[in-house]
């Protein structure tokens, strides 16, 4: 019996092989369990053969110890066996340091964050035959708890109204940025999007599918952070529904199709804005307590949302189309709105974003709105709002024409009797931004 040091040499680097394997598939066990049928893990079965492999070496290699230990002279045996250990446990503990790829999945852990409670419903609708009223919109209060965890693991505007613009396009999954998105093609349905460009109503037909919406749907609604971290924030609830890889290519789909609809880039976005703001406000589950706030694909799979799910998907809309974002959090009204990058003096209280309402149809730039409370009072936005930025980006230079009527609406009032060439005015920027009216006796 002889000790070998080529062999020794060769049995390390095939243990340190197998290690990073180890590794891989420890930092990927969900991802890789999601590969396969839930009945075939592939991912626990891997790790399971791997364990049995290491756990074999070790006890060969104790073994070896004791039998050399045995069977040589003590000086010489403790001296080879204490070397042998020294790069054995050195090649454990490089080998299990060395960084491994991770691949992408939606299945992360978080810290709570409990269901969003609304306390301002939609609005009554305007009065189409002389009163002037405001548009309506939602409310919502997403308060964020946060508790510890001891874990420690420009071209010349296009007409949209044409024939080619009107088109019917059924919007569909092309390629997936998500290795995982084919799983949840199930259950598809058919949704007309609607919107409105300069009092031209048109729809973009998209294919939905209820499997992306049941897997967001079962997500957690929580961030979990190490106790020596600090405490997640607002705009980390906010990114993490955004940067949901396996929304995106569905919601992407959707984006595509609307900038083949003009090459206007400002249209593009009133496209978006107008399109959000005509998904329907989540009426039902404010009353019936139960809003837990949805991921953007959601909202646009149930076909509602309240004030916060809303603005969250026109973020991400604009974001896409490489504009500069933020939300606008009002907690004292407890409300959210979205703010568009746009120039100085056309912004929203000079903060360089002009004010997007995104639970209906509503003026860029207008937030002199009445909110309507539980209980039938009103209120307005009257605080400073928290401005939790989303991204940087392009400009909404034209934003002029929506700024200008703005005033204009906001001159004319509400619950008031008017004549008839103010009445025309007030008309003409109803059907221009397809504001909701209903007719008053």
């Amino acid at each position: 019996m002889y000790w070998d040091w080529h062999k020794a040499i060769g049995g390390m680097f095939r243990i340190g092989a197998v290690l990073l394997v180890f590794s891989f598939i420890v930092q990927n066990l969900t991802s890789l369990n999601k590969l396969s049928l839930v009945q075939l893990p592939v991912g626990s079965l891997l790790l399971l053969i791997l364990v049995a492999v290491i756990l074999r070496n070790i006890y060969r290699t104790l073994k070896w110890y004791f039998t050399w230990l045995r069977s040589r002279k003590k000086f010489g045996s403790i001296t080879n066996v204490i070397i042998h250990f020294c790069l054995y446990a050195a090649v454990f503990f490089l080998t299990l340091s060395i960084p491994v790829p991770i691949l992408v999945s939606s299945d992360q852990t978080f810290v709570p964050q409990p269901a969003p409670i609304d306390k301002i419903t939609p609005g009554t609708s305007d009065n189409i035959t002389a009163v002037p009223g405001s548009n309506t919109m939602g409310y919502f209060n997403q308060t964020v708890q946060h508790t510890v965890s001891t874990d420690t693991g420009k071209s010349d505007q296009d007409n949209p109204a044409s024939d080619e613009a009107a088109r019917a396009h059924t919007v569909t999954v092309g390629d997936s940025s998500s290795v995982y998105a084919s799983r949840y093609l199930t259950s598809p349905k058919t949704v007309n999007y609607e919107y409105v460009l300069r009092g031209n109503h048109s729809q973009i037909p998209c294919t939905v599918y209820g499997g992306m919406s049941d897997h967001l749907r079962s997500q957690p609604r929580y961030i979990m952070y190490s106790i020596d971290n600090s405490k997640p924030t607002d705009i980390d609830f906010i990114m993490k529904d955004l940067n949901n890889k396996e929304q995106k290519p569905f919601i992407d789909q959707l984006v595509k199709e609307i900038e083949n609809i003009t090459s206007n880039k400002d249209d593009q976005a009133r496209i978006a804005i107008s399109l959000v703001q005509n998904i329907d406000y989540d009426s039902e589950g404010l009353m019936t307590g139960s809003i837990k706030g949805k991921y953007p694909y959601e909202v646009l799979y149930t076909g509602c949302g309240v004030c916060s799910e809303k603005s969250e998907l026109l973020a991400y809309m604009l974001r896409e189309l490489d504009y500069g974002v933020v939300i606008f959090r009002f907690e004292a009204e407890k409300h959210d709105a979205v703010g568009i990058k746009c120039p100085q003096q056309y912004s929203y209280r000079d903060t360089g974003y002009c004010f997007v309402e995104s639970t209906s149809p509503s003026i860029i730039t207008y937030s002199s709105g009445d909110y309507v409370v539980i209980g039938n009072s009103t209120t307005k936005l009257t605080t400073m709002p928290e401005k939790l930025k989303i991204c940087n980006g392009d400009s909404f230079y034209s934003v002029s024409e929506e700024y200008n009527d703005a005033v204009t609406w906001d001159s004319i009032g509400t619950g008031k009797v008017l004549d008839e060439a103010t009445y025309n005015k007030w008309l003409s920027l109803v059907n221009k931004y397809g504001i909701k009216t209903t007719k008053v006796d």
